[in-house]
């Protein structure tokens, strides 16, 4: 049940229905209709805008902000290649296809780690203005409960997703308050958060100093290694 570790040789993609619609898309002949070129570019196109997200609910939190000056999309991060296929193929794709979720027996994470050289916080806006997600930022342990408590309000009423960010994870819990009262019950909060509409979002610039209780199944079950 430990965290599932995500490396270039190692990828599992859970949609292979979009792997044969993609694949079967290269054997159409090369005369395309204008209309279909129009509608590829303009879909290109949108995802290189900053896209409108529902922040209903959230508006009394720390919300994280997608300017013009972002890579406001996934495909766009530079040097990342193993990051943008799980973030589109398993997290993103599912997001926007609900009903391919269920039916191709897809599990979202309940909690992910980016670990790496600092460009963690790219990476997330890039993947909050494409998946619409808005994104909360957890400044410090103690306002999860409160926060957890609006969020899955608001999953309830819209059915809408929340990514619940903790920058700088290490250092929410310092060397030795790994096993506190405070952590197990952080722990404890975080377990089964994605039944209520949350997606956890860790970054960290050094995985080993974040203690390994966290990366379990139903807790962090997703580390992925920016590069």
């Amino acid at each position: 049940n430990k965290a599932v570790e995500t490396t270039q040789e190692e990828q599992k993609n859970y949609f292979d229905v979009f792997e044969e619609v993609d694949s079967t898309s290269e054997e159409t002949p090369a005369v395309q209709s204008e209309e279909v070129n129009t509608v590829a570019k303009t879909e290109e196109n949108n995802t290189r805008k900053i896209k409108e997200i529902d922040i209903k609910g959230l508006e009394d939190f720390n919300l994280l902000k997608v300017t013009d000056s972002d890579i406001l999309c996934v495909d766009d991060l530079i040097g990342q290649s193993v990051i943008k296929n799980e973030l589109k193929t398993n997290i993103i794709a599912p997001i926007q296809h609900t009903d391919n979720l269920k039916a191709n027996n897809v599990d979202l994470p309940n909690g992910i780690l980016i670990a790496g050289n600092g460009s963690a916080l790219t990476i997330v806006k890039a993947f909050s203005n494409e998946a619409q997600l808005p994104v909360v930022v957890l400044n410090n342990p103690q306002e999860l409960n409160q926060i957890l408590t609006a969020v899955e309000a608001r999953f309830k009423k819209t059915g809408l997703k929340t990514v619940i960010l903790a920058q700088g994870f290490d250092k929410f819990f310092p060397d030795g308050a790994s096993n506190s009262v405070e952590a197990n019950a952080f722990r404890n909060t975080l377990k089964g958060i994605k039944n209520k509409g949350a997606l956890f979002v860790a970054t960290t610039l050094d995985k080993s100093r974040i203690c390994s209780d966290f990366m379990q199944s139903g807790i962090i079950d997703k580390i992925l290694k920016s590069s």
